[in-house]
């Protein structure tokens, strides 16, 4: 693609946002990838060819179903290929940012290591929080409508053995817990009026480990395959720091699966930056959704609208 044709058709662009894992799929992602003239398959047989897990087929329509590592495979590939679409689209944008378990595929996108390392961390880091997990069953929940304070209030009477680890905006929250305590959490948020609270089809305490000596491998991990410094701007949605170094960069690897997260701090780092225009790079419209209720003029656009202007 003729990058002095594509400046014409396509947003000035301050900054490239990756989704975490559990995402939906819109239908739009392989009509993107088909304008572009990207053959997603070669990245399925890359991933095939050093992966310890099963790599799932590309995703045919918006209700294929997965289980939660695939579906979080299935993200870092598509968010890879994306990655590499927009490099040729926009190959000077200064900022990124990652929600989550996108942090994987924001790495491969500012240079810090291949596509496989990628794979290798993502594989490395789900074994090991299901490890930490134990025995315990744990679910996790989302509750929009509700401000922070009121659902403190709720974790504090169910006992405790609850976390918030997220908080999307003022409105909209991710909780993880024992599974019978999120359960009751629900119903209880639910009947003081939140506007949705469900339980999502995860399993992983990630943001929310608590025996840290089984992040062992992860550290491990992250020693072996970390090899550069990102080549672009890049924030932790844990502490909102700027990551320009490979130790920060490894730190912030096992803190995002030990600690919760900030997106509506990330993000509005980002605007008080001057940024007002981002693309979603990956799978589904879920921080398009988050930003709904963030204060601020920006906009959040993804595989749908640029497939439109192809």
């Amino acid at each position: 693609m003729n990058h002095s044709e594509t400046v014409l058709k396509f947003p000035e662009l301050h900054g490239v946002l990756f989704p975490g894992c559990g995402v939906t799929f819109t239908g739009y992602e392989n009509v993107f990838l088909q304008k572009s003239g990207c053959d997603i398959k070669q990245l399925f047989r890359r991933a095939s060819g050093c992966s310890s897990f099963k790599i799932p087929e590309p995703v045919c329509t918006r209700d294929d179903e997965y289980d939660e590592l695939q579906n979080q495979l299935l993200t870092y590939i598509y968010s890879c290929a994306f990655s590499d679409i927009l490099r040729n689209i926009h190959p000077n944008v200064s900022w990124c940012a990652f929600y989550s378990m996108g942090i994987y595929a924001a790495l491969y996108h500012a240079g810090v290591y291949t596509f496989e390392s990628g794979l290798k961390l993502i594989e490395t880091a789900y074994t090991a929080v299901m490890a930490a997990k134990g025995t315990v069953s744990y679910a996790i929940a989302t509750i929009i409508g509700l401000e922070r304070a009121t659902v403190e209030k709720h974790i504090a009477y169910s006992g405790g053995m609850l976390d918030i680890i997220n908080e999307n905006n003022g409105l909209s929250f991710v909780v993880c817990g024992e599974n019978t305590r999120v359960t009751q959490l629900v119903d209880a948020v639910t009947d003081d009026g939140a506007i949705k609270a469900v339980i999502l089809p995860l399993s992983a305490p990630y943001h929310a480990v608590k025996d840290l000596s089984k992040l062992e491998s992860l550290k491990l991990c992250c020693d072996n395959v970390i090899v550069s410094a990102p080549n672009v701007k890049m924030v932790s949605c844990v502490d909102q720091t700027i990551l320009d170094t490979t130790d920060t960069i490894k730190h912030t690897i096992l803190d995002n699966v030990a600690l919760p997260i900030n997106w509506r701090k990330t993000f509005e780092l980002l605007l008080g930056n001057d940024g007002t225009e981002f693309f979603e790079c990956g799978p589904g419209d879920s921080l398009y959704k988050a930003g709904k209720f963030i204060d601020g003029t920006f906009t959040i656009t993804g595989c749908r609208k640029y497939s439109a202007l192809m």
